[in-house]
């Protein structure tokens, strides 16, 4: 990086990855999504009590009656509050497993989500390790090489590579969803 003061999370980085957005996907997008970021979501929070993106756990929510208790399976949960699709139920009393690559996002997970099983795996079809491209923001991380490279061609910092293990799904179902480490012999969602 080129100065002390410019490392992620700065206001100098945040304001030359705005411009890069800016330049990239055009000034109406991007006042959309700060939009969205600034307003929208806090809300949404507040006076709807989602924590999902685009309102996806009030979906669940309801297509699942409004249950008081249940275990839900979290894959790529990201952040352990903003944008988040299992927070509301935890809020509830729910459990269950999030299954989070990034590192920075993983931490918070483990000391914001104490009551869940946290692993910091990614999944896939066979177990082994593959590298992980933590990106800027979190969001727009991937174990995909291309992708990343398109990501960071259109400005979006690349902050980490890191190998990860990777597991399949059925392996951490078996793990933690069929009665093992306190957890129900099915998932709600």
């Amino acid at each position: 990086m080129s100065s002390s003061t410019d490392k992620v999370g700065s206001p100098l980085r945040a304001l030359r990855l705005s411009r890069t957005f800016i330049e990239a996907c055009g000034y109406r997008t991007f006042m959309q999504r700060a939009f969205n970021a600034a307003l929208k979501r806090p809300l949404n929070r507040y006076l709807r009590g989602s924590y999902s993106q685009y309102g996806e756990d009030l979906m669940i929510d309801r297509l699942l009656g409004r249950k008081q208790s249940g275990f839900y399976v979290d894959i790529g949960a990201n952040d352990p509050v903003n944008s988040n699709n299992s927070m509301r139920f935890y809020r509830r009393g729910w459990r269950g497993v999030n299954v989070e690559p990034d590192p920075s996002c993983f931490e918070r997970l483990q000391s914001m989500r104490p009551g869940d099983v946290n692993l910091q795996i990614g999944i896939a079809a066979e177990s082994g390790r593959r590298t992980f491209y933590a990106l800027f923001p979190s969001t727009r991380s991937t174990f995909s090489k291309e992708l990343a490279d398109q990501l960071v061609e259109q400005g979006f910092g690349l902050v980490a590579e890191q190998e990860v293990e990777i597991r399949p799904l059925s392996e951490v179902l078996d793990d933690h969803c069929a009665g093992h480490h306190g957890g129900p012999n099915e998932w709600t969602f």
